[in-house]
């Protein structure tokens, strides 16, 4: 439309309402959402809340000379006025209806009743807000925001709310609603994978019992996006992975790569003990090369020396660098062990025996350095 047409229609104010009238019935036949002409959005404070039109809220507030809490109190809607600015997210609202009206815990319980974060929880891309109320209060029902955050459909805001849920919670018989229900219901079962593997990290034992109790699904667990077993060993957790053990929650596939790559020898002889059926690589051997324990590796060889009579890691040179390690440390035993149980290149220690690294240490380290020299001598006469 030129622009002079188009001035010529605005300015006419009959045609103009007409026009703008039907803006509104349209939208709320294709919305299916209650409108407002501006005339009434600016006494809905409310509206204007939920809506993050700040100053207009403030001017409404000015006009209708709302100073106190008491004040606010008295208007209608009021709790309204808090939920809708917690649910779209209006984070400059709340945080100017914080400082002047709702400023302390009892003021706001009197007016909301705990619903702010339970409706902030349910917006996707609402984390901020939910930091924000989580900053002002601990006391919010943290358990009954978990079960509606899948609804966001925001990983974001379920990491943060799931290690809050507090150990004093203790679920009614009649209380039948599960966050499992919530997830299936969006079909968004992953969020449950990563709901257990949260708990594992920061160690929430009470989140675990939780999650464990009302999951009787158990095929939930499977497969894993990473099998629980092996997520607890990749985050260095012990503690947890005996927990998942005893409750027969989770797979094992990775655990022993992951715990001698976290060097945890109480770890591994656990594994071993326990949940045999875990996978043993080559990757394995290459993280306690890189570690230098040598119980780890004479653990890793004795479980499976009947596949493995010598050792032929994925990376050549990172038994060499072992053999470094344990020259510049004189740790006999470790050079001993590698030169009887890895394949290693005799051309590669000749060169490391004369290479500008090794020639300084002939005097301190003569012990590991005479027998690693008459190992290339015998290999070479061969």
């Amino acid at each position: 439309m030129k622009q002079s047409l188009f001035q010529k229609v605005f300015n006419n104010k009959i045609i103009n309402k007409t026009i703008f009238q039907n803006v509104s019935d349209i939208h709320q036949k294709i919305k299916k959402q209650v409108s407002f002409n501006y005339s009434k959005l600016i006494d809905y404070p409310h509206v204007l809340s939920g809506n993050n039109y700040l100053q207009l809220l403030e001017e409404y507030f000015e006009r209708n000379e709302i100073h106190s809490f008491s004040e606010f109190q008295l208007l209608d809607r009021n709790s309204q006025i808090l939920i809708n600015a917690a649910r779209s997210g209006s984070l400059d609202v709340l945080r100017m209806l914080f400082s002047k009206y709702v400023d302390t815990e009892e003021k706001l319980d009197a007016v909301t009743k705990g619903d702010l974060l339970y409706c902030a929880s349910m917006t996707n891309g609402n984390i901020k807000t939910v930091e924000f109320l989580c900053s002002y209060s601990n006391h919010w029902d943290y358990y009954e925001s978990m079960l509606v955050a899948p609804f966001s459909q925001d990983l974001e805001i379920l990491k943060y709310i799931v290690p809050k849920v507090g150990t004093s919670y203790v679920k009614e018989e009649d209380d039948q609603s599960t966050v499992f229900d919530a997830c299936a219901q969006i079909g968004r079962v992953d969020m449950i994978d990563s709901m257990f593997h949260m708990a594992i990290e920061g160690g929430h034992f009470h989140v675990l019992e939780y999650l464990a109790e009302q999951n009787k699904d158990q095929h939930i667990f499977e497969p894993d996006i990473c099998p629980l077993i092996d997520y607890s060993a990749l985050k260095n957790r012990l503690d947890i992975m005996k927990w998942l053990h005893d409750k027969q929650i989770g797979n094992c596939k990775f655990a022993i790569n992951h715990a001698v790559e976290n060097n945890n020898i109480e770890m591994l002889i656990w594994l071993q003990t326990h949940r045999p059926e875990g996978t043993y690589t080559r990757e394995a051997f290459d993280n306690a090369f890189k570690h230098g324990n040598l119980e780890m590796l004479q653990l890793l060889y004795n479980q499976k020396k009947e596949i493995y009579y010598k050792i032929t890691p994925i990376d050549p040179n990172s038994i060499i660098r072992a053999v470094i390690k344990a020259i510049s440390i004189n740790y006999y035993q470790m050079v001993e062990w590698l030169l009887n149980h890895t394949e290693i290149s005799i051309i590669e220690l000749d060169r490391l025996l004369n290479s500008p690294f090794v020639l300084p240490l002939s005097k301190h380290h003569k012990e590991s350095l005479d027998l690693l020299n008459n190992y290339v001598l015998r290999n070479k006469i061969k």
